[in-house]
């Protein structure tokens, strides 16, 4: 836990005025090509998690922006297969594919430019400001399965009209049609790539520097897995589901 006094009172709110005449704009928003107001001053690392109460640790979000991070943030069991999860209302468009196989290559080929992503790198970025594939600590890696999984939550009760993509490695037929059936998207690709396509573009990615043999070794177990393709079993949920569909 970290010891760093938050700023409370006048102190706060003289900081609130100034941070946000200069920074008007939520940053995870902006990421997304939208332009949201920001309403809630944040810190980019949670004071609980190590980070400083200092400016160059704040960022400007939204409301709803805010209540996803929060969510991400909190106690509790991250899961990958979210059982509570319901059919999304809007237009949802999921990439499967294995480490390497090119999923946001896919999507951002096919996506208009108001589209939304859900994708466990990008939320990672959003998460740590830092570049892409950096700052994937095991704490960091659950608190972005827990922001994933609070965004696939609220497909449920989405605008019709939104268009979302959601790209998940899901090896398997199993775990495909258990995502598929979950969440009854518009769409879905599998992307069928060979071991070697997939290894040569970890290689070939500088942005992986420093962590191929980390992506290597992802790689050969979601391959080993697909090859397996084990049915989906759903363990019971450690806590009580509430009703915003997050286990408490």
């Amino acid at each position: 836990m970290s010891t760093n006094k938050r700023q409370r009172g006048r102190k706060l709110q003289e900081l609130r005025r100034r941070w946000f005449r200069m920074y008007p704009l939520c940053v995870h928003c902006e990421v997304k090509d939208k332009i949201t107001l920001a309403q809630e001053l944040d810190h980019r690392i949670p004071l609980d998690f190590g980070g400083l109460d200092e400016e160059d640790n704040l960022q400007g979000l939204c409301i709803e922006c805010h209540k996803v991070k929060s969510a991400g943030e909190a106690s509790g069991d991250a899961v990958t297969l979210p059982e509570w999860l319901e059919p999304a209302s809007c237009q949802l468009h999921i990439v499967f594919g294995a480490p390497g196989s090119g999923k946001s290559k896919h999507i951002d080929q096919h996506r208009a430019p108001d589209d939304d992503v859900i994708d466990m790198d990008r939320i990672t970025v959003r998460l740590t400001g830092k570049p892409i594939y950096q700052g994937r600590t095991p704490e960091v890696l659950r608190r972005a399965l827990r922001t994933r999984n609070a965004e696939l939550s609220a497909l449920s009760k989405a605008d019709p009209s939104r268009s979302v993509w959601f790209a998940v490695s899901a090896p398997g037929a199993h775990h495909r049609a258990w995502w598929v059936n979950k969440l009854r998207p518009t769409s879905h690709v599998f992307l069928d790539e060979t071991a070697a396509t997939c290894m040569a573009r970890i290689l070939g990615d500088q942005r992986r520097s420093g962590f191929t043999a980390n992506h290597i070794q992802s790689l050969n177990t979601w391959m080993a897995a697909e090859r397996a393709n084990r049915p989906i079993v759903i363990k019971p949920p450690k806590a009580r589901i509430g009703v915003d569909g997050w286990p408490v």
